[in-house]
């Protein structure tokens, strides 16, 4: 098939798609959650980081603050999945118990 012609047809597509999400996401996050839900996040990041931020969000034509969520998302989604995988409550429960057998000592 035509390289040219599945990139325009999956382009399109998606954007369609996005679009409907986003108006819905949007409608959705005003309606279920309260004035106050939402929280400002800021942190330092350095001048290249920032500048391949916005040369990577005007070419997509995101806003960085929809970038920036929807990368974080993403993170927080991976951390999750990794820390299910590795069972890092496992380790938890014996810490805990470690050190309560300790303050009872």
């Amino acid at each position: 098939m035509n390289k040219y012609f599945i990139e325009t047809i999956t382009q399109k597509a998606l954007e369609v798609k996005l679009s409907l999400v986003d108006d819905q996401q949007t409608t959705q996050a005003e309606a279920e959650f309260p004035k106050g839900y939402f929280k400002n996040v800021c942190t330092p990041i350095p001048q290249p980081m920032n500048k391949e931020l916005e040369r990577i969000s005007g070419l997509l034509g995101i806003p960085k603050n929809r970038f920036l969520y929807l990368a974080l998302s993403s993170a927080l989604d991976e951390a999750q999945e990794l820390l299910k995988q590795i069972d890092v409550s496992e380790y938890v429960r014996e810490f805990n118990q470690t050190v309560k057998t300790q303050e009872v000592a």
